[in-house]
């Protein structure tokens, strides 16, 4: 699918980390900024650092499909991902732990949505 151009689309960024503070997981969703309707999304599962200790480790497998592979592939097909959609902007749940987590990905705008993502009554 060819990215419809206006930079009309936004992506939402996680990571999950092993004891090292390793990425062991990358989850992505696209969606349109206006509507907040999802178009496209993905989860990586970053090896080797999947199989170190974590604490969410048992949990990684359960979202599915993923891609299991290691970073510099991950990133390497996420940054097309994102291209593909004209992304520009990203948002994370506390922005500044996944910027410096993907410092691959810090030429994208990042926002974080901590402030509203952590209190139900502004996240319905």
């Amino acid at each position: 699918m060819s990215a419809l151009i206006d930079n009309q689309y936004l992506a939402v960024i996680d990571t999950e980390t092993n004891l090292l503070n390793e990425v062991m997981s990358i989850g992505v969703v696209i969606a349109q900024k206006n509507t907040y309707h999802i178009v496209a999304e993905k989860y990586y599962i970053i090896t080797p650092e999947c199989e170190k200790q974590s604490f969410f480790g048992y949990a990684l497998n359960y979202y599915t499909p993923f891609i299991k592979c290691e970073r510099e592939e991950a990133i390497s097909d996420l940054r097309s991902f994102l291209q593909n959609y004209q992304v520009e902007n990203v948002f994370a749940y506390n922005a500044s732990f996944d910027y410096n987590q993907l410092y691959e990905l810090r030429d994208f705008t990042w926002h974080d949505i901590m402030q509203i993502a952590a209190y139900k009554q502004y996240n319905p």
